[in-house]
């Protein structure tokens, strides 16, 4: 198939697992994370959800197999992001296969500027921005150790959701 540009493509089919795949999705407690978990779960994969508050998050907790695995991680705190890290490379050891970032924090007031707070907006932006670098440099290894192994010509797969 082509597409508008000319360009050759093909359709990837998401019926099936990836043999030996793991999957960490940030954001996992609602929204598209919780979107990503349900189907990758229900595909086979091993998924590792990362959510901010573990009393929180109760539909992903609702979800009842023994490829899912649910860890603490609010991506404004590096030590949080320290920890989970640590969480995945003991869940994961031998590598993990994609990163997928959903997690975010949507400012209340607009930024309206008689409203929005300067603690609020810097939260939202680490939340958004500065937690993707952090996220994933904290991730690497992990994400690094399954390209050694199967000696692929890209370094790793990262999707960030916005």
């Amino acid at each position: 198939m082509t597409n508008y540009f000319g360009k050759r493509y093909s359709i990837v089919h998401t019926s099936n697992a990836v043999m030996d795949a793991s999957v960490q999705i940030t954001g996992s407690s609602c929204g598209i994370g919780l979107g990503f978990v349900q189907h990758l779960v229900k595909r086979g994969d091993k998924v590792i959800a990362g959510v901010r508050n573990l009393d929180k998050a109760e539909y992903v907790k609702a979800i009842t197999s023994e490829h899912l695995h649910i860890v603490q991680l609010d991506v404004t705190d590096y030590a949080s992001i320290k920890a989970e890290a640590a969480k995945v490379n003991e869940i994961v050891p031998e590598s993990l296969y994609i990163l997928i970032k959903t997690a975010g924090i949507i400012l209340t007031n607009n930024l309206d500027p008689e409203i929005e707070s300067a603690e609020g907006f810097i939260t939202s932006f680490k939340a958004n921005c500065v937690s993707v670098l952090q996220v994933t440099q904290a991730l690497l290894t992990a994400l690094e150790k399954r390209n050694r192994r199967l000696m692929q010509p890209f370094r790793w797969r990262v999707a960030l959701m916005s």
